[in-house]
């Protein structure tokens, strides 16, 4: 399966659970997700809080305003558009997921330009946030969903298999396999040893054929003088 879309949902999820404790990030980029070891190496986590806000407070039950005019905070090459001139809330947060996840597809974000002139060449979920009230909480289940039938379309098996642990897995199998020539090669070619090698294969095949016909018979003890 596709690694954007198979590691969108985990950082979705993060996105979301700071969001409930009214929080917002206002720097997401790739370099702010890593992934696990060992156990852990299909986890997502979220680091760097450092230009974290908190956007609501449960005590005076108040958010924050909006207003204009503010320099951006942030990554500028994932801001949201708003981002660059405004204050930043939810929607700011999880627009920047999308701008993460296209490059996490395509390798490079469309244009070099800034989040202003760039709104109008993303994905229609991103414009679905763009245009969401700053107060008004994001539709979290819905942005899910959206995961969920991309997968269900693309028949798709949300397996945690991404990439980099296929090829871990199979550089560890190469390094093994590279390991058992090397030691094949150091193994003793002397004409003495060719021979007995030959010998043994030779006797454990009549060993096996007189077990065969003879399974009560014990067998012979056969012992290689080491190479000198």
């Amino acid at each position: 399966m596709n690694d954007h879309s198979d590691a969108g949902r985990p950082i979705l999820t993060r996105v979301e659970y700071l969001h409930r404790k009214c929080f917002i990030h206002r720097d997401i980029k790739p370099e702010n997700f890593l992934m696990g070891l060992g156990r852990h190496r299909t986890q997502v986590f979220m680091i760097d809080f450092g230009l974290a806000k908190k956007f609501y407070s449960l005590r005076s039950q108040q958010h924050i305003g909006y207003t204009e005019n503010r320099d951006l905070v942030g990554t500028a090459r994932y801001a949201s558009a708003r981002a660059h001139y405004a204050e930043q809330g939810r929607r700011d947060d999880l627009e920047s997921v999308g701008y993460l996840l296209l490059y996490f597809q395509r390798g490079r974000l469309p244009g070099r330009e800034s989040g202003l002139s760039r709104r109008s060449r993303i994905l229609p979920v991103l414009e679905v946030l763009s245009n969401l009230p700053f107060y008004q909480k994001p539709d979290y289940v819905y942005l899910h969903q959206l995961f969920k039938v991309l997968f269900r379309n693309q028949m798709m098996l949300y397996d945690f298999q991404y990439d980099w642990v296929t090829l871990q897995r199979e550089s560890k199998a190469l390094c093994d396999k590279q390991k058992d020539e090397k030691k094949e090669r150091r193994a003793c070619s002397c004409s003495y040893h060719r021979h007995k090698k030959h010998h043994r294969g030779r006797q454990l095949e009549l060993q096996a054929e007189r077990r065969r016909h003879h399974p009560e018979q014990p067998e012979e003890s056969h012992r290689v003088p080491p190479c000198l």
